[in-house]
């Protein structure tokens, strides 16, 4: 928890190799996250947004099938970024 602006999201972008830090040294179970990206994202994912995005006491998958149709994204389009 922190105030905006204080860099939670983009500590967590880091942790998963999505971004470069600026300066220093990250390591996840000893790897570089920005080589190990995609093991590590499918291992751990995020999910970031406000709240109102996901439903209470519906599951995520649900959640994000809910998204999906509001906004008209293709099943193919759907199924290629569910990891």
């Amino acid at each position: 928890m922190g105030e905006n602006g204080a860099g939670k999201s983009t500590l967590i972008k880091i942790i998963l190799g999505i971004i470069l830090p600026n300066s220093g040294e990250v390591k996840v179970f000893g790897m570089d996250p920005f080589k190990k990206r995609k093991w590590i994202c499918k291992k751990y994912g995020v999910v970031f947004g406000q709240r109102s995005y996901l439903f209470p006491f519906v599951p995520v998958i649900e959640s994000f099938k809910i998204q999906k149709d509001i906004y008209g994204i293709p099943d193919q389009e759907f199924s290629a970024l569910i990891l």
